[in-house]
Parts: structure tokens; sequence; C-alpha cells
């Protein structure tokens, strides 16, 4: 297995936690390909909280730019463009 891909589950695990944690009524499985707003009722100020948790979970605070987490529709979609933006930073 990669590492992108390891790294990719692996953001995609606090993601979904963090979900979790801000939604605790969805009970079901999350894949990642919910729609953030429209399936999992995340809003812009819940996309910040799951900044927050990335960042405690792996010390990104200087990594991640806060604004890729405003545009992607899906959580995969956010995982796909937290990866892009770690390769570009390197």
């Amino acid at each position: 297995m990669s590492a992108r891909k390891t790294n990719s589950q692996a953001i995609l695990e606090v993601l979904v936690a963090a979900v979790r944690s801000i939604r605790p009524e969805l009970t079901g499985p999350i894949s990642g390909e919910e729609h953030i707003a429209a399936e999992l009722g995340l809003d812009s100020i819940d996309r910040v909280e799951l900044l927050l948790a990335l960042e405690e979970a792996f010390g990104m605070e200087e990594e991640v730019d806060p604004r890729i987490f405003m545009t992607p529709p899906t959580l995969n979609g956010l995982v796909e463009q937290i990866c892009v933006s770690q390769v570009a930073s390197r």
C-alpha cells in the first residue's frame, strides 16, 4: 500500500470521527462520498471544526490552507485536496 493511500485513509478516519463528534445523530456508516452540507448537515463553522480536528490529530497547523476546507462537496474530495496541498507544499 502506498504512503499516500495510507495517509488518505488516516485523514479520512480523522474527518469521519470529527463528523461523528459534530453530528452524533449520524449513526450509519460514513463512506466519504456523502455531500458535506446536504447529507452530513455540516455548515462552514463545522468545516472549521474538521480543520481543527485534523490539525490536532496530525500537527498540521502550518500545512493546511483553511480555504480548501470550504469548497469540496464530499469528505473524499476534502481528503484529496489536503493530500494535493501537502504534496505541493513540500
